[in-house]
C-alpha cells in the first residue's frame, strides 16, 4: 500500500478484472516500517489500521463506480488541497466500464 495511492490500486484492480474476464481478487498488505521508511522513502503511519481503513473506502469508492471519488480524510485526501496544490483538482469518477460477460464463452 506503501507504494500507490488508492486510486492508482483501484484502477489497475478495474483493468485487470476486464482484461481476465472478471478474475481478479484484489488483496492488500500494509507492510512494515523498515520497509516503507528504508526502501520506500515515505513514513509509515503512526495510524496503520485507521491509514488501513481509509485506503480500503477510497479503493471501494472507485470500484461501485457511481460518484466521483472524495475523500477528507487524514491519509489518502481527495481531491489534494494542500498549501502546494493548484486548486485544479477536483473529485473523478472511474470510466472504465462494469464487466461484460462474453456469451461465447
Amino acid at each position: 500500500m506503501a507504494t500507490r495511492s488508492p486510486t492508482t490500486t483501484a484502477m489497475h484492480a478495474l483493468t485487470l478484472d476486464h482484461l481476465s474476464g472478471g478474475r481478479v481478487m484484489l488483496g492488500l498488505g500494509l507492510s512494515g516500517p523498515q520497509v516503507v521508511e528504508g526502501w520506500y522513502g515515505r513514513p509509515f503511519p503512526a495510524s496503520p489500521l485507521a491509514s488501513t481503513r481509509e485506503y480500503v473506502e477510497v479503493v471501494r469508492q472507485v470500484l461501485r463506480r457511481e460518484a466521483p471519488v472524495a475523500s477528507d480524510g487524514r491519509f489518502h485526501p481527495l481531491p489534494y488541497r494542500g498549501p502546494d496544490g493548484t486548486g485544479l483538482g477536483k473529485p473523478l469518477k472511474p470510466i472504465t466500464r462494469e464487466h461484460e460477460q462474453d456469451p461465447a464463452r
